[in-house]
């Protein structure tokens, strides 16, 4: 059974989506250089945490704990969605900071960087990890129905936003 369609209309079941998920976050660690092999990870998202134990035993990860510990990179759960809708929101309020907006900024980093929301509540339903969205903001669900009507838009939101960023530097 079909579970998702990309963008170029190719229709993944679960086996294959999963591949292409796990492949997309693994690319964007790499092609960003978001961990190096002495970091020590701190993630605080299920869904990392579950990706990384599994698939990557290079790197030293600490789970979410009570107790601090020393930690070199703080993984956080930013994805395609809220990285457009920050873009956005900016935009419209003349408050914006193109360092903000990136796969890494100092200690953090953010491996879903290019996933959508919707990939990652698929992922997580397919391997049954508990996850919880945020709560939709006006400009978030606008996004969505542009979204819809025209796919790619947050793609092209981000990738945009990465151009100027290499133009500006």
């Amino acid at each position: 059974m079909k579970v998702f369609t990309l963008q170029n209309g190719k229709r993944l079941n679960e086996k294959e989506f999963c591949s292409y998920f796990e492949k997309k976050v693994f690319s964007t660690i790499r092609k960003h250089k978001l961990i190096g092999r002495k970091d020590k990870i701190k993630v605080q998202n299920k869904i990392l945490l579950f990706i990384l134990t599994k698939f990557c035993n290079l790197y030293n990860i600490q789970k979410p704990s009570l107790k601090p510990k020393t930690f070199t990179k703080l993984s956080i759960s930013d994805n395609l969605d809220t990285g457009s809708e920050f873009v956005l929101s900016s935009l419209m309020k003349n408050n914006f900071s193109f360092n903000k907006i990136k796969p890494r900024s100092g200690k953090i980093i953010k491996p879903f960087f290019f996933c959508s929301e919707k990939e990652i509540q698929l992922y997580s339903k397919l391997k049954r990890i508990p996850y919880k969205s945020e709560k939709k903001s006006d400009i978030s669900k606008w996004l969505d129905e542009l979204e819809k009507r025209q796919k790619g838009i947050k793609n092209s939101i981000i990738s945009s936003l990465i151009k100027i960023q290499k133009i500006k530097n």
